[in-house]
């Protein structure tokens, strides 16, 4: 018996999956399962992984044609046997070799179906989310956050009957809807403030092309959608300044590609955003607020037409007889 399945998803990982795996083998708690999904790796990840699996027989490897985090995360969690699930990223570790015993043992205490500790790493703070500075229950509702899911165990049989519960098929932005639908769906959790997550960040320098920004417009759109309907101000207004800052900006750098998708998924972000969620936030906020790309876009279009029909420019068609 299982105590918990710690779901892996490896893409292309070499130089850091051995680490990330004696990080989870050398835990107290020697009742788990660690399930590598290979997410059509194409480097020497696959070799390192069954190299390990042969000295240690908890180690489960699977491959899959390269679909994502999401989705490997998501047949891992078909494949689990655990009675909580953990998640880590093939370049992550554990704080302390206590971590997932610590989680386990009070998430048992506790009764807890989410049970969640601090993380560690550059840039990660005592804030009291991020960092928990006391052990308690939190309500969703005060706490409002969706980042570093690693940090948390969930009830494998709670995650497996409640179907919202998945990853969503994104290349980026699938973890926060992932934590947003596990601990709304619960209502509560319980974190102690011990460090059990360490993040090295190295998976966040991903860089953002068409297809990802299409799919963190995608994310975004769905997670405003649901704080609005949820009545979450907080966490609504967070996502949208990732939408305002880091999308406005990834979706700028793509606009010359013409692609109609992504002016598209602009116009939804812009419909999908809550002006009274803003307000309540931010009284300076207008209530007839245009994201900056499609403000860009307006301008610039506007003056392309102010061109188009100049003078100069109906005499240049004339001569060249368009």
């Amino acid at each position: 018996m299982y105590k918990i399945s710690v779901i892996l998803p490896v893409y292309n990982a070499e130089a850091t999956i051995k680490n990330t795996l004696k990080s989870i083998e050398e835990q107290t708690i020697k009742e788990l399962e660690i399930i590598c999904v290979d997410d059509g790796s194409t480097d020497a990840s696959a070799d390192i992984i069954k190299k390990e699996q042969k000295e240690d027989g908890r180690i489960k490897y699977y491959f899959q044609e390269n679909q994502g985090a999401g989705i490997a995360r998501n047949k891992g969690i078909v494949m689990a046997h655990g009675e909580y699930i953990a998640f880590m990223d093939a370049d992550d570790e554990y704080a302390t070799n206590n971590a997932l015993f610590d989680l386990y043992k009070t998430a048992k205490n506790k009764n807890a179906i989410v049970c969640g500790g601090s993380a560690v790493g550059n840039g990660i703070s005592d804030d009291g989310i991020r960092r928990f500075t006391d052990s308690r229950w939190y309500d969703f509702k005060e706490y409002q956050f969706d980042y570093m899911f690693g940090r948390f165990i969930f009830n494998r049989d709670y995650i497996w009957n409640n179907k919202l519960i998945r990853f969503p098929e994104l290349r980026v932005y699938e973890d926060p809807i992932f934590l947003f639908y596990a601990l709304s769906e619960t209502g509560k959790f319980y974190a102690v403030a011990e460090d059990v997550y360490k993040y090295n960040g190295e998976h966040q320098a991903t860089t953002m092309n068409l297809c990802k920004t299409k799919d963190y417009l995608k994310g975004l759109i769905k997670e405003l959608e649901l704080t609005s309907k949820k009545g979450l101000s907080k966490l609504h207004y967070t996502v949208f300044e990732r939408l305002e800052k880091d999308a406005n900006y990834y979706a700028e750098k793509n606009l010359d590609s013409g692609d109609l998708e992504l002016f598209k998924l602009l116009m939804d972000a812009n419909q999908a955003v809550d002006l009274q969620m803003l307000y309540e936030i931010d009284k300076k906020k207008r209530k007839n607020y245009i994201l900056p790309t499609l403000n860009t876009i307006w301008i610039m279009s506007n003056k392309y037409l102010k061109l188009r029909n100049s003078t100069a420019m109906k005499i240049s068609r004339k001569l060249i007889g368009r």
